[in-house]
């Protein structure tokens, strides 16, 4: 267990220390999700907070209601004034999906999970003609021309992207995991719905190239919806945040598509970016222990191509060794090999299934299968093993 700590250290600080670069520039994006066209005491105190800090903020506009209404109860006054903070580009305005409703063409089975989605498993002219008429809508109430997307509950498929392009978007901004291919739009997913790990992550590496996406929602927020998807703060908590955001000379806050004209957010960008190929790099992420979610460019990601893959196999080896000899061991103490059976059969009950539902409901199904194959051969050979050598 201890090398195994150690490992983990040497190797967050062997990326850190190997990535740091000169005069760069961390971009942040804060995106506000389920924003609607009415009055209330969180949508108008968060743009006024991002007004006072003169950031500017991206919001995920729901443009109709549940009966396909256009859901606009702004006042000609109140429209007025989101129209010339639009001007002053101290806001941005992306198309939130439709209604942001649930399509319901995703069912649970055993193993895979129930996928909450606007757009997943829908045909391609029934996506087009949905995003079609909901850019209409908000370009026509807010005088604009919607170049920005964000797909409700972060999911989205092929027909997506391709409904987007025929309708000349250029940003798609969803979760990590999501179809990707060659085209003109760019792909910038989120980085974190928790504003309380913000600063955590812009000191991970001060010095290095890459862009972070915050998304926040009305229940972020004391005063909010109430929910268990994050931590919600005060509203002075987003003011103290953004005012020591103004002050780090390595950070620029900028919206989606002043972030898309300056660098190259491609598929491939995306790809390499994701955590698919790499176990290690998966667990990291996902346990918040290195660069947890942050957007590095390409190159970054090229450069430590290697790097990653190595320190891939030694964990896959780290993991294969320990539990070798701790299943060998485990077998001395056990003398009977009927014992031995049941435990293994229990192990394979209790894990396989849980591992396979991980596999089955991420796009890294091929790394989670190697990872369960290598406990599972390392198990199995530490038990024969271990008995064969007590019964010599």
């Amino acid at each position: 267990m201890r090398s195994f700590i150690s490992f983990l250290f040497l190797f967050t600080a062997l990326i850190v220390l190997s990535g740091q670069k000169a005069n760069n520039k961390i971009k942040i994006v804060f995106r506000f999700d389920d924003y609607l066209m009415t009055q209330h005491i969180v949508f108008d105190s968060i743009l006024d907070i991002f007004k006072k800090n003169h950031i500017s903020l991206t919001l995920g506009v729901v443009p109709f209601d549940k009966e396909d209404v256009i859901f606009n109860k702004l006042s000609q006054d109140q429209l007025n004034d989101l129209k010339s903070r639009i001007k002053k580009n101290e806001i941005e305005i992306a198309l939130h999906g439709f209604s942001h409703t649930d399509n319901k063409l995703t069912k649970r089975s055993l193993l895979k999970k129930e996928i909450s989605s606007e757009f997943y498993n829908m045909e391609y002219n029934d996506q087009v003609a949905k995003i079609k008429k909901g850019k209409k809508a908000l370009d026509s109430i807010l005088n604009i021309n919607t170049k920005v997307f964000i797909p409700p509950y972060n999911s989205y498929d092929e027909n997506t992207i391709k409904a987007l392009e025929s309708l000349d978007f250029k940003v798609i901004s969803a979760s990590r995991d999501g179809y990707s291919g060659p085209g003109r739009i760019s792909y910038i997913p989120y980085t974190t719905s928790d504003l309380t790990e913000l600063p955590g992550l812009l000191r991970v590496k001060p010095d290095d190239d890459y862009s972070i996406i915050v998304v926040i929602h009305p229940y972020s927020f004391i005063g909010g919806i109430k929910t268990d998807l994050t931590k919600p703060v005060y509203f002075n908590k987003l003011d103290t945040l953004l005012n020591w955001i103004n002050g780090q000379n390595n950070i620029v806050t900028v919206n989606f598509l002043t972030l898309a004209r300056g660098e190259n957010f491609n598929y491939k960008r995306f790809v390499l970016n994701s955590t698919d190929n790499n176990i290690l790099i998966k667990f990291l992420d996902e346990f918040r222990i290195l660069r947890y979610g942050v957007y590095n460019t390409a190159e970054y990601q090229r450069s430590h191509k290697r790097i990653f893959g190595v320190y891939n196999i030694l964990f896959h080896i780290i993991v294969f060794l320990s539990v070798f000899f701790a299943a060998k061991i485990f077998s001395r103490l056990i003398l009977s090999s009927a014992i031995l059976k049941i435990i293994f059969i229990l192990l394979f009950i209790i894990m396989v299934p849980g591992v396979l539902y991980k596999a089955i409901n991420s796009h890294a199904f091929v790394i989670y299968i190697v990872f369960l194959l290598t406990i599972l051969s390392a198990f199995s050979i530490g038990l024969i093993r271990g008995n064969h050598q007590t019964n010599q």
